[in-house]
């Protein structure tokens, strides 16, 4: 157990296999050591077994309020916690524990957050009273903008998202995963997300058709277990059914270094999901996104990657596949600020703890 003037509390979206979200996790200890995190988990046996920090229910108030008074900051890590869209419930969550830590006289840091949207006039109203005197970084500038239209006076610095300082540690890395590829036939990841109005199911299994077509192998890769699985594994059925070939979908992982090292096997990502954009991007892969969200629409603008509907993924695939060197360079030129942009926001979070 950390001493009370070493111990971070870091709260976010853990324990719930949402790589994305657990790569910010992992790219934050790797400036804040393991030994000095309690890390709020839906999962706290499985977040303590994968990173080794201590991990506390997020749901149990008594637990938090004790980790918040051994620690002397709470950090919010990456992601998109500050939003009303997928409940209010979980926005309330969040600026409670904010409330609880400025009652303990705790520093709060904001990290590399995405804010919004905040669709409810009491959302704007309780994030505006709830963010006063904290320090706050964000990852675009449309949540700086947001954040000033409800009332935030202080200081709002930007920096990329901070799964681009993600350094995968090679040795931490068991197994390579074998998908069973062969030169004949290469691997293009897929990355579904469900969405209120696509056809995200009935798109995907069609392309998944068409690429087997054009002698690909594709490979769709759940970036959260529990709500893409289930998808993942329906698209492979149907498009299985329909081709009479394999359609494969990437087992259970168990780190997020295991899942930047499968983008490496692939030879594009077609993807709904941010972070397997990301991934896609940080290995050297050509990517096609489907900007469902301003979030996505600003990491394709900001990456030039060319995007799609998602029903219209297959022709935009064929548009560009010709052009899969220009685009590898291309991104290779986009990534290296982000690159340096995430690791000037890690730096800031050790100066800012080591100033708390």
């Amino acid at each position: 157990m950390a001493h009370r003037d070493e111990a971070v509390v870091i709260a976010g979206y853990y324990g719930n296999r949402n790589w994305g979200d657990e790569a910010s996790l992992t790219s934050l200890l790797q400036v804040i050591p393991p030994a000095q995190a309690h890390v709020l988990s839906s999962d706290p046996e499985w977040t303590h077994a994968v990173y080794g920090a201590h991990a506390v229910p997020h749901r149990s108030l008594s637990a938090v309020r004790r980790a918040l008074k051994e620690s002397r900051v709470l950090l919010l890590g990456g992601g998109s916690l500050l939003q009303d869209t997928t409940s209010l419930r979980s926005l309330i969550y969040y600026l409670t524990l904010i409330r609880l830590a400025k009652r303990q006289q705790r520093k709060v840091l904001l990290v590399a957050q995405g804010i919004g949207p905040l669709r409810r006039p009491m959302s704007r109203w309780l994030t505006k009273h709830a963010l006063k005197e904290t320090l706050i970084t964000v990852r675009d500038p449309a949540s700086a903008v947001l954040l000033k239209e409800i009332g935030i006076r202080q200081p709002i610095q930007q920096f990329a998202d901070i799964t681009w300082a993600l350094k995968v540690d090679e040795e931490a890395v068991e197994k390579i995963l074998n998908l069973g590829s062969s030169p004949e036939r290469p691997l293009i990841g897929l990355a579904p997300r469900a969405w209120s109005g696509m056809p995200v199911q009935n798109a995907f299994a069609s392309l998944s058709v068409s690429l087997i077509k054009e002698g690909f192998t594709p490979v769709l890769v759940p970036m959260q277990e529990t709500q893409d699985r289930p998808l993942c594994e329906q698209i492979a059925q149907a498009a299985q059914a329909e081709s009479g070939q394999p359609v494969l979908v990437t087992p259970p992982m168990r780190h997020p270094y295991e899942v930047v090292t499968l983008f490496r096997s692939f030879q594009w990502v077609l993807a709904i999901r941010l972070h397997a954009m990301i991934f896609g991007a940080k290995a050297g892969v050509p990517v096609i996104g489907v900007p469902y969200d301003p979030k996505v629409q600003a990491l394709c603008d900001t990456l030039k990657i060319p995007v799609s509907t998602v029903e219209n993924l297959f022709s935009a695939w064929q548009r560009n596949r010709m052009q899969q060197e220009s685009l590898i360079a291309r991104l290779k030129e986009s990534i290296t600020p982000l690159e340096e942009s995430a690791n000037r926001c890690l730096s800031w979070v050790v100066r800012e703890i080591g100033q708390s």
